[in-house]
């Protein structure tokens, strides 16, 4: 999974996303994610917890500006557990961001990179 949030300033929306990640429960917050020791953000949800993780890019080089997101899967996730997780950790980004950033991103772009 790619999902490409085209936006003016990607550099500022990313490092808000870990400052709210940071509140977590608080005011502002946002509770449902962390970051690992790597920088990666990981989807505390149960169902998808230690099955999927995203990694990410910023593109403030040229234009349009943006930041990708991609899925990647925990070796221990069984080819079912990695389906589920690729539907549920691409929905919850994508819900995330309209529900905190709405208004900073022009436009969102799924990518299947599965395959067939």
């Amino acid at each position: 999974m790619t999902i490409v949030f085209d936006c003016n300033d990607p550099k500022s929306i990313l490092k808000s996303f870990k400052d709210k990640i940071a509140l977590g429960n608080k005011t502002g917050g946002i509770a449902s994610w962390e970051v690992d020791k790597d920088g990666d953000f990981i989807h505390l949800a149960e169902q998808i917890k230690n099955k999927a993780y995203l990694t990410y890019a910023i593109n403030d080089s040229t234009r349009p500006f943006s930041i990708t997101f991609n899925a990647k899967f925990y070796e221990k996730a069984t080819p079912d557990e990695r389906r589920f997780a690729y539907k549920e950790i691409t929905g919850n980004i994508l819900a995330t961001f309209i529900e905190h950033f709405s208004g900073k991103f022009q436009s969102a772009t799924f990518t299947d990179t599965r395959g067939n």
